[in-house]
């Protein structure tokens, strides 16, 4: 299950292989409870304190990796049903804290680059992209009570 950051998002520590040459970062080994099917994978980036926010998934699961840079993820919880409903939880992902931030549907979120030049982030997701399936809101937006200042 890994650690829980707040309801319905998970981090799990993985550890990079250092070998000649290089590291080998791994991400995802086969099919699993957080990766029941396969949807797709892509690599998005991110600016130092230049946030993508809001985003919320309706299904999509994300299981995401920071394989290069460090990115600040921030959730925030609005489900009526919810242990964590009204919590804002952070958290970083980076080259030196690597593993897989697994984030369930329901969870608005955003992230940021924090180190100079772009970071990497990598979503392997159990469905392809569909713009239906979830809802976006500016990074401002009060509906979320949180403040991108830098």
């Amino acid at each position: 299950m890994g650690t829980e950051i707040i309801e319905g998002v998970y981090f799990h520590p993985l550890k990079p292989i250092e070998t000649t040459g290089g590291r080998v970062l791994h991400a995802i080994k086969g099919l699993d409870d957080n990766l029941p099917v396969f949807g797709e994978c892509y690599f998005s980036t991110a600016k130092k304190n230049d946030p993508k926010a809001w985003k919320k998934h309706s299904e999509m699961i994300c299981n995401l990796f920071v394989p290069k840079g460090s990115i600040r993820f921030v959730f925030y919880d609005d489900r009526e049903n919810s242990k964590d409903k009204g919590k804002l939880a952070e958290f970083t992902l980076s080259e030196k804290n690597y593993g897989r931030l697994v984030i369930n549907p329901g969870i608005w979120f955003g992230f940021t680059g924090i180190d100079e030049g772009e970071s990497f982030v990598l979503n392997v997701a159990n469905i392809r992209h569909n713009p239906a399936e979830n809802r976006r809101l500016e990074p401002g937006d009060t509906e979320i009570p949180y403040n991108w200042s830098f």
